[in-house]
């Protein structure tokens, strides 16, 4: 069934999930890589909790120079959505490189907790039929990369059910031309490292006084995987 016990909080800077016998995340934040030329240096802007720029919906800003990013928060029944946008200010034409709407690094205090250790991690295989599972395997460089959704659940868990957890990009209708969004759960040496959900944008140019909006993400937990895949 759908868990709906989720709740949404500021903690140590960052944005922290956590549903009622099911999955955490914590130090959730965001990012975007840019540069000024195709030979420049690839710059970072790293977005967290704060600097709150709004609460409904609830919203956080981070600056570099003329880069300027949004970070917002909304809930959709029975989840969670976020949506980053990036802004050039400046008077130079930026060229981004990607944008992760969502970002967790273990090097950097995150957590993705569902349970379970990495070597009861599974995913499935794609977005529609029947679901199928791929297991997470021993080799150093295993990871789960899923394009529009990901969806996964641990084989076996410490909670009462394997929590199972949905990520999804939506699409909004005015869209001309979908934007792809690329999943990416990773693990070495047995212990989560990091987690993204990524807007490639491959050079993307944003003019000055221009915005890009990424897809909205959503998350949203529960114990049936074949529930949340219908969702």
């Amino acid at each position: 069934m759908l868990n709906q016990t989720g709740a949404l909080a500021v903690l140590d800077h960052h944005i922290g999930l956590n549903w009622d016998d099911g999955a955490t995340l914590l130090r959730v934040g965001a990012q975007a890589r840019y540069r000024y030329g195709a030979f420049a240096t690839v710059q970072t802007l790293r977005v967290n909790a704060s600097a709150r720029c709004s609460d409904e919906p609830l919203g956080f800003e981070a600056r570099n120079g003329d880069v300027h990013a949004t970070w917002v928060w909304t809930e959709l029944l029975p989840g969670f959505v976020a949506q980053l946008s990036i802004v050039n200010e400046g008077d130079d034409e930026v060229l981004l490189e990607g944008v992760d709407v969502l970002r967790i690094d273990a090097a950097f205090g995150g957590q993705f907790n569902v349970g379970a250790p990495p070597g009861l991690w599974r995913a499935a295989l794609s977005a529609g039929g029947a679901l199928k599972w791929e297991q997470w395997t021993p080799d150093p460089a295993a990871s789960f990369r899923r394009e529009s959704e990901l969806l996964m659940q641990p084989s076996a868990s410490n909670r009462l059910a394997p929590p199972a957890l949905l990520f999804r990009g939506l699409v909004g209708e005015s869209a001309a031309v979908p934007l792809p969004l690329r999943f990416e759960l990773s693990a070495a040496n047995g212990k989560f490292e990091r987690f993204t959900a990524t807007c490639v944008l491959d050079e993307r140019p944003l003019a000055p006084g221009v915005t890009f909006v990424s897809p909205e993400v959503w998350i949203v937990g529960g114990d049936d995987a074949r529930e949340l895949r219908k969702l």
